[in-house]
């Protein structure tokens, strides 16, 4: 089942088009990271699934029913829409409480229990404008988890967490995921999208320009082979007798990308050795995670 679906979802201010013409298809229990540089188009189009602004053209539904529609689908919804808002003068649980009543739910330990899971237990009784930027995060996350939702939308989760607070996230949604919660998680960090999601949508002045699984990152990232030399027209000229494909760079350097001559740099070597020239350079070069995502939104 398509937990979230959307149809050509477009939303213009005036002429500016903030989000044009974007098609998801989330299902039940996967994790899907939204990748987009800020002011992409991330948070608008969050805003339009949570029905809190209304699209310009094309649909919504979350759990098969159209947004806005049936009331009865918030309850199974949990969100974190940009920088966390609580009571600034309420303390941790007060916050919490409002939203237990607000849910009308049942059960008071839930409220220690989220607490606990989000690590908040020795600020329980501190104010929220007292919390760092990192504590805040998590009482937006305590609040969203509260009611054991069955889709979780979470707008840049992880800001002001530290590296421990960062895994512990990344542990719990994976945690979630596994027992059927959806997530939708919106970064500007590929790297950190990478180790939690399945499918990752790249979003880019509000056009959804690529989606992939993660694991099918490995096969897009650009590995090459860099080499220099004291004369590279021979070098170029002895590659291209023995049908090896290379290019050559804006340094004037040389690039092979044949995965099996890459793997074979030391062959490479004894052969422009052989010609008796010396070499001035030869590594292998792998993109890095964030290279890649803005070589992607630079095509």
């Amino acid at each position: 089942m398509m937990i979230v679906e959307t149809n050509n979802l477009t939303k213009r201010y005036g002429r500016a088009t903030v989000v044009d013409q974007v098609s998801l298809q989330i299902p039940q229990g996967k994790i899907y990271g939204f990748l987009g540089l800020n002011g992409a188009g991330k948070t608008t189009t969050m805003r339009m699934l949570l029905g809190m602004i209304k699209a310009t053209e094309g649909s919504v539904a979350l759990f098969g029913q159209k947004v806005p529609g049936n009331a009865s689908v918030w309850d199974k919804v949990g969100y974190m829409i940009e920088s966390t808002c609580a009571y600034p003068d309420l303390s941790v649980v007060e916050n919490l409480n409002i939203f237990y009543r607000y849910h009308g739910l049942n059960d008071k330990e839930v409220i220690d229990k989220v607490i606990a899971r989000l690590k908040l237990d020795q600020y329980r009784d501190v104010q929220a404008s007292h919390l760092s930027l990192g504590n805040l995060q998590r009482l937006g996350l305590a609040r969203a988890l509260m009611h054991s939702p069955e889709l979780l939308i979470l707008d840049e989760p992880v800001n002001g967490l530290d590296p421990a607070g960062i895994v512990e996230i990344r542990r719990l949604l994976r945690e979630l995921s596994a027992q059927g919660t959806t997530v939708l998680i919106s970064s500007h960090l590929l790297s950190e999208i990478a180790k939690v999601a399945d499918t990752i949508g790249i979003i880019h002045r509000g056009v959804l320009i690529k989606e992939l699984e993660a694991n099918q990152l490995h096969n897009e990232i650009e590995r090459k082979l860099v080499l220099n030399s004291h004369d590279n027209v021979l070098v170029a000229d002895l590659l291209q007798k023995n049908g090896i494909p290379f290019r050559t760079n804006a340094a004037s350097e040389i690039e092979i990308m044949d995965r099996q001559w890459m793997s074979e740099p030391d062959r490479i070597a004894e052969m422009v050795v052989a010609e008796h020239v010396g070499l001035t350079k030869l590594f292998t070069f792998e993109e890095d995670l964030e290279s890649y995502f803005l070589r992607t939104i630079q095509q």
